[in-house]
């Protein structure tokens, strides 16, 4: 006791139960009071934007979609509906009162109506996943088939660069596997050229068929996902040349309608493509049909590295052309006839047009993610002048997402349905920022001299592009780094050399050319398109040739991803300063993205290849050349342009290569079990690309680590961060979990 002042010491104060509870109480409710008043800044800030709240519903949506897919096994429907019936619980007691007006709508049971809602459209986008999951259900084939002759109807078909094929197959007979156990698409490469498909067609092929193949190492892409929601069960190649069982019904009957698309869309590419050569005609059929196969992979590397590559995805942009043009063209066309301007409404009429012009493009290039996300979009815009009404393009964007998600879930993931969206998203925000500062002036186009007024027209036209291009490539970004590892250097210049011409020139020439194919006069509206192919090209591949137009960036976890594009929908949707709040989030992403650490040691699934990083960072990959696509993909997520093959880096023989660094553990890879014993005696990691007997791998595991060639077929490419004396494993069984896209062996 402190004789002074009376108080009892600090010390012994903390060992008296009753103050030290009292003075915990007190503290909590002094954070009470500081956390209460910072949800009420929050609440108070979010009341005033209530009417952008609809813009995060799809975000909801998309988180339950995004935690049905990160489920290590695959959820039941119990806990779902448990959920379901809390959540409708919940909103039932929150919502009666405000709703018969017993009593005044409280922040309290205000926020907590908003919270459930929000809830529930999680559990909904959960919900749809799981049950987008059932509904496409197909069996996978389990191993490696062939040679087998397959029998079945041709459902797509698209020629390949150097002349060969990519079908897609529903088979009716498979050598050896049961009806019960078909897979319902096959895709097959038939590589001898000279060889035409239709779709309809049924075919017999012996070939060798296996199943979707399994990312190259944990996190990288999953091709059997996609394709299981494509319902394609197997994958393989012809060894010789197909059989023409059947010829396709050309008639194109209505309850055939997918096959009659698919075969106008080949028709109508191979009809362009023979009155524009080359890859001029390679891309007019891939804008006209959004049939892209053909082009030369030169081409698509040259549109990359320049910044182009998002006009071979039919969007907005081709969209909006699209049916712009055609309700352009129709109310000018009814404008001039005197008595039907007279008498109808000639501007809801010319947008019926626009919108039948939207709707068959829409069938005519594949429906993809892109392509949907911009028919929603120019739909809500010709709904809007048939109602008189504004369209509200963010909405319209909200709309659209909302629709695609519970449609099909799984285009969360799709980098196409990312991409697209982040852009519009983006474009739409930063113009709806700027539109009361400058777009909107009375006074913008008013000079003194027509010539001036025109010029600063022009100008204006290229900094619209310009700022579009910058908006856009700093939306898209991050979604290009984290898939493809790499962003374009000059994608500014490349836009603005090249985006003008194809709003004046290019795509108003396909669009008569579409309109000129009945009467067989396309070849005047394709030959100045094909101009401005042309200059697309020689723009692409000059820009390509330039130092630095590519940056190659490394592998980042998706957690990261996921961050940074939270925080920028959190800027893009609200409008008053709070916005910027989101800066917070996307710098956090940054920080989570910078300080990721990539794996030491890769292993693919076949144990063909092997990589280890070096010293200097770089990925240096021991290659089998029949199977380069794994290093490839290795060295493209480590940052590198190409996997580097460093003898010096291994030190090998006929049986098997070891790796030896300073402060690194020994890694010995072995191609015979022959001297397993041997190196399990000097290795600290062996990793054999044949299996190991019993004996050996409970010998070799008491003292290192052992991955043999049965470890990875049941579990797949493996990867091993090490961390001084001890290494942390993981592979893509254990990353991609028991689920229908791959189950467990």
């Amino acid at each position: 006791m402190d004789k002074k002042t009376g108080q009892t010491g600090q010390i012994s104060w903390l060992f008296r139960p009753a103050q030290l509870l009292h003075w915990c109480r007190e503290q909590v409710v002094v954070l009470q009071a500081h956390m209460g008043s910072a949800l009420a800044a929050v609440w108070s800030k979010a009341l005033t934007e209530q009417d952008r709240w609809p813009l995060f519903a799809p975000v909801a949506v998309g988180m339950g979609i995004g935690l049905y897919f990160s489920m290590p096994s695959e959820p039941g429907w119990g806990s779902l509906v448990g959920l379901a019936i809390v959540l409708a619980v919940a909103l039932a007691v929150l919502a009666r009162p405000l709703l018969i007006g017993v009593e005044p709508a409280s922040p309290v049971r205000y926020a907590g109506l908003v919270i459930c809602i929000f809830a529930a459209l999680v559990a909904l986008g959960f919900a749809a996943a799981k049950t987008r999951t059932i509904l496409v259900a197909a069996p996978i084939l389990s191993e490696p088939d062939g040679p087998v002759e397959l029998d079945g109807e041709v459902i797509g078909a698209s020629k390949q660069e150097g002349g060969g094929w990519r079908l897609l197959i529903t088979p009716s007979r498979i050598e050896d596997v049961a009806p019960e156990n078909m897979p319902a698409v096959v895709r097959m490469s038939v590589r001898q050229k000279g060889l035409t498909f239709q779709p309809g067609e049924r075919i017999q092929i012996w070939g060798r068929l296996m199943p979707p193949p399994d990312p190259v190492s944990p996190y990288a892409f999953d091709f059997a996902r996609q394709s299981y929601f494509k319902q394609i069960g197997a994958v393989g190649f012809a060894l010789g040349q197909p059989e023409i069982l059947e010829a396709a019904d050309q008639s194109g009957p209505v309850d055939r309608f997918s096959i009659w698309v698919a075969q106008w869309r080949l028709q109508l590419a191979e009809r362009i493509r023979g009155h524009l050569p080359g890859e001029a005609g390679a891309i007019a059929a891939a804008l006209m049909t959004g049939d892209r196969d053909v082009i030369s992979e030169e081409t698509r590397e040259n549109m990359r590295i320049a910044g182009l590559a998002h006009l071979l995805a039919i969007s907005g942009l081709h969209m909006a052309l699209f049916g712009g043009l055609v309700f352009a063209v129709s109310r000018f066309a009814l404008a001039a006839i005197e008595p039907i301007a007279i008498r109808t409404n000639i501007k809801k009429i010319s947008a019926v047009n626009g919108w039948l012009a939207a709707l068959s493009y829409l069938i005519l290039t594949g429906a993809s993610i892109s392509t949907q996300r911009a028919f929603i979009m120019i739909s809500m815009m010709f709904l809007a002048v048939l109602i008189d009404r504004a369209a509200l393009s963010m909405r319209s964007v909200a709309a659209a997402g909302f629709v695609i998600l519970l449609i099909s879930p799984e285009s969360l993931l799709d980098v196409g349905f990312q991409m697209s969206f982040s852009a519009v998203i983006a474009l739409i925000a930063f113009y709806e920022s700027q539109r009361r500062r400058w777009l909107l002036q009375p006074n913008i186009y008013r000079e003194r001299s027509r010539s001036a007024a025109t010029f600063r027209k022009m100008g204006l036209y290229l900094l619209g592009i310009g700022l579009t291009t910058i908006v856009a490539e700093a939306a898209t970004g991050p979604f290009a780094a984290f898939h493809f590892n790499r962003v374009a250097g000059y994608g500014l210049i490349g836009n603005l050399l090249v985006m003008p011409l194809v709003g004046v020139l290019i795509m108003p020439c396909a669009v008569l050319a579409f309109a000129l194919m009945p009467f067989g006069l396309e070849h005047f509206a394709l030959t100045p398109m094909g101009w401005g192919l042309d200059w697309l090209l020689a723009v692409s591949a000059e820009i390509s040739s330039w130092r630095g137009s590519e940056v190659y960036l490394p592998s980042w976890p998706t957690a990261a991803l996921v961050t940074i594009c939270l925080g920028g929908l959190w800027i893009a949707f609200w409008q008053t300063q709070w916005r910027f709040y989101g800066l917070a989030l996307m710098a956090f992403g940054v920080v989570q993205a910078l300080t990721y650490d990539p794996p030491d040691i890769l292993i693919d699934r076949d144990g063909k290849n092997v990589a280890v990083r070096a010293d200097d960072d770089q990925l240096i990959v021991l290659s089998n050349r029949r199977a380069k696509f794994a290093a490839d993909s290795w060295a493209r997520r480590s940052g590198q342009s190409a996997p580097s093959n460093n003898p010096g880096a291994f030190t090998c023989d006929t049986e098997g290569c070891v790796v030896w660094r300073p402060a690194y553990p020994k890694v010995s890879y072995i191609r015979s079990a022959a001297i397993a014993e041997e190196e399990c005696q000097r290795a600290d990691i062996l990793i054999s690309q044949v299996p190991l007997p019993r004996r050996l791998r409970t010998m070799c595991r008491d003292r290192i680590l052992v991955i043999d060639r049965f470890d990875l077929w049941r579990y797949g490419a493996h990867a091993i961060w090490i961390r001084g004396e001890t290494w942390h494993l993981e592979h893509t069984a254990g990353v991609r979990g028991n689920r229908p896209w791959s189950p467990s062996k």
